[in-house]
């Protein structure tokens, strides 16, 4: 949109002859010719004036506003003037009443007689002498004007108010301006980040046109790195299709999500909307930090201290979006548990239901781990069709990553037998320290197929530290296919993963096989 000028910077005189009206509406909005209403806008509130008529015709909302204001410039008023020797009254269209005439313009009573007559004039001024011809010269008659300057009465007056200044404190100057314009002339170039700033614009104001033109442009252009910021308006505007594709971006990037700035600007409800999902695909780890940090943010905004209770009050109901007992053990004992945010009670349960003594529904959180499913199977071996027997002993096997990787879990050769294996896995650090325990069972049947073992949280692997993986399978029928060709170095994308002999190995497993065939990583 071009520049805004005054009025006295227009010097055609005939500008209207070659334009459309489309043209012209533009020509006056940008040259603020003939503007009858006022905005102030923004923080800096910057001024800009229009035109109630091409306002309302446009805009519900708009229509109302001025509607409402006419109707209240046509109440009359009754102001009380006490100084009719004013310089200036500020109101216009002074209706003057039609004052009758005053009693102290005379009342007569007469007495006459013979030869003489006499006058008591009004206000008791005594008997005076007939015949002085004085008193029959022509007077003037006091007019209600006159009466009006020498009396104490009430005016009363249609009042035009002073023309307002509406207050537009909900966007910038310039996205109003480009809001205008559009009104004017029924178009807009829109990009991601105007659609973004209109569409409130449109919701606020009723301007279905134009909402419908900013949620396409929404939808064509929402990726990775704005879905967040596109959820925000599809909550706002109510557009399903938007809010349905922006929470599948979010979903399977959702580690980058919840970490973007535009997530910690989201409402309650869109944050509410996204943690609640099973199919987040990102550790209970965090979006246990990421709806910390949203808490910070969320008290920032409302002017509360930092800190844990105030924290968890401005989150409400989505601190229960957090699944603590799905949450990697390790983790939950180093950075959960010590803090304030759970009560006692509630991580009493939390250890019960762990232990095993307490009943899923005794607890105020889900505990069934996320649907994670961005993660790949990353083989090092085959499948060698001899058996190999489990004498109950861990198979277990070393490894390291070159790059900042997540391992979901592993995978399993079955039994030869169709039956219910029971599954134990730990990973340990360098240091030997158990970061992450799955225990479950497996249902397997006589095939060439692996089994995943999924974790209950994934777990950020660093580059160049050691991690150890212990497996024990334990079923009723102890012979297990096995892997043979086993690879001590495979590379999953721009990465490379170097497998190395483990101390704890006691049933077989090697670089050049056993079990443990595949990792199950994601970037």
């Amino acid at each position: 949109m071009a520049a805004i000028k005054e009025d006295s910077e227009v010097t055609e005189t005939d500008w209207q002859s070659n334009k459309t009206l489309q043209q012209s509406l533009e020509f006056m909005l940008l040259n603020q010719i003939g503007c009858d209403v006022q905005f102030e806008v923004g923080d800096q509130k910057e001024q800009i004036k229009a035109h109630k008529v091409v306002l309302a015709s446009r805009s519900p909302v708009f229509f109302a506003l001025f509607k409402q204001e006419e109707e209240n410039n046509k109440q009359p008023k009754v102001v009380q003037k006490t100084d009719r020797t004013g310089s200036v009254v500020s109101v216009k269209n002074i209706i003057e009443s039609k004052v009758p005439r005053s009693d102290s313009q005379a009342s007569i009573k007469s007495n006459m007689s013979n030869k003489s007559t006499s006058m008591s004039i009004g206000r008791g001024g005594g008997w005076i002498d007939m015949n002085d011809s004085s008193m029959f010269a022509k007077q003037p008659v006091p007019s209600p004007r006159d009466t009006i300057k020498t009396t104490e009465q009430p005016v009363i007056e249609t009042v035009t108010k002073q023309e307002k200044i509406y207050e537009i404190a909900d966007t910038d100057f310039n996205t109003f301006k480009l809001f205008l314009s559009y009104l004017y002339t029924d178009h807009v170039e829109l990009e991601y980040s105007t659609a973004t700033k209109l569409a409130p614009l449109a919701v606020t104001y009723k301007v279905n046109c134009l909402l419908t033109q900013t949620i396409k442009c929404l939808f064509d252009q929402v990726n990775a790195d704005n879905a967040c910021s596109a959820f925000e308006i599809a909550h706002l505007t109510k557009s399903a299709d938007l809010k349905m594709k922006c929470m599948y971006i979010i979903t399977n990037t959702a580690r980058e999500a919840i970490r973007s700035r535009d997530f910690m600007k989201l409402c309650p409800d869109c944050v509410s909307r996204i943690t609640e999902s099973t199919d987040l695909n990102a550790s209970e780890d965090e979006i246990f930090e990421a709806l910390i940090e949203w808490g910070e943010h969320e008290c920032m905004r409302n002017k509360k201290e930092i800190n844990p209770t105030n924290i968890r009050n401005v989150m409400g109901n989505i601190f229960y979006n957090i699944r603590f007992p799905a949450m990697n053990d390790a983790y939950y004992k180093r950075e959960v548990e010590p803090q304030p945010f759970l009560t006692t009670e509630e991580k009493e349960l939390i250890a019960k239901f762990k232990s095993g003594s307490a009943k899923r529904d005794m607890l105020p959180f889900k505990v069934h781990p996320r649907v994670n499913v961005a993660f790949h199977a990353v083989m090092r071996c085959q499948l060698d069709q001899k058996l190999q027997e489990h004498t109950g002993k861990p198979d277990a096997l070393c490894f390291d990553v070159s790059e900042q990787v997540w391992l979901h879990g592993i995978a399993v050769f079955g039994a030869y037998f169709e039956q219910t294996n029971h599954v134990h896995l730990e990973v340990r650090d360098e240091s030997h320290n158990v970061i992450s325990i799955y225990q479950g069972q497996i249902d397997t049947v006589p095939n060439d197929e692996v089994y995943e073992v999924v974790l209950h949280a994934p777990i950020l692997l660093q580059p160049d530290q050691i991690y150890t993986l212990l497996l024990t399978l334990v079923g009723p029928n102890k012979h297990f296919y096995k892997g043979i060709g086993g690879k001590n170095l495979v590379e999953f994308k721009d990465m490379k993963i170097c497998f190395y002999d483990s101390n704890f190995s006691k049933n077989g497993t090697s670089i050049e096989g056993g079990q443990i065939p595949a990792l199950l990583l994601s970037t």
